[in-house]
């Protein structure tokens, strides 16, 4: 996620339901993250202000040896005709669950988290 009120915001909010969350402000300091850490979800946006989450996620899907967990869009606004064309090839090839609402966001969280338990 980026560096934004609102993102911090839904940090915390995820806090109350997730006992240890990470914040990113860059995509740098993700790809860092994500090659030190295991992580049981991913919450990206679109709109982070280095790399797009869509980028981001092509170039992690691309790097060899990186395992990327399952992934959440959090798109608070309308999308345009570009970026609703990407989320659905996302959703439909990489099962990236898309979201608009806190309530939506929230609800995917605890639903990746509850499957992943349910495996184990």
């Amino acid at each position: 996620m980026h560096d934004d009120t609102i993102y911090k915001n839904i940090n915390k909010l995820l806090k109350t339901v997730v006992k240890d969350t990470d914040f990113v402000a860059t995509a740098d300091m993700a790809y860092k993250k994500i090659k030190t850490t295991k992580f049981n979800c991913i919450i990206m946006s679109l709109q982070h202000p280095d790399l797009p989450g869509f980028k981001w996620l092509i170039s992690q899907l691309k790097r060899e040896g990186t395992v990327v967990p399952p992934c959440i869009l959090y798109v608070p606004y309308t999308m345009n005709t570009r970026e609703n064309e990407l989320s659905k090839k996302y959703m439909r090839d990489y099962g990236v669950k898309l979201t608009k609402n806190t309530d939506e966001l929230l609800e995917e969280v605890i639903q990746s988290l509850c499957i992943q338990l349910n495996e184990v």
